[in-house]
């Protein structure tokens, strides 16, 4: 998840390539489609806008 959540609990919600991460409270704080035809994902997209 990268240093935005460096110590911090998160939850994945895994369905196939959809994935959701939730914070401690359980907010959504990121969505990603995982792209198997990749080793990196990029970290840009999939941020939701309500996070600070």
């Amino acid at each position: 998840m990268g240093r935005r959540f460096k110590g911090q609990s998160v939850t994945l919600l895994i369905a196939d390539d959809d994935i959701r991460v939730l914070n401690a409270q359980g907010v959504l704080v990121r969505t990603l489609m995982l792209d198997p035809t990749r080793n990196y994902q990029p970290q840009s997209l999939g941020w939701v806008s309500t996070m600070s």
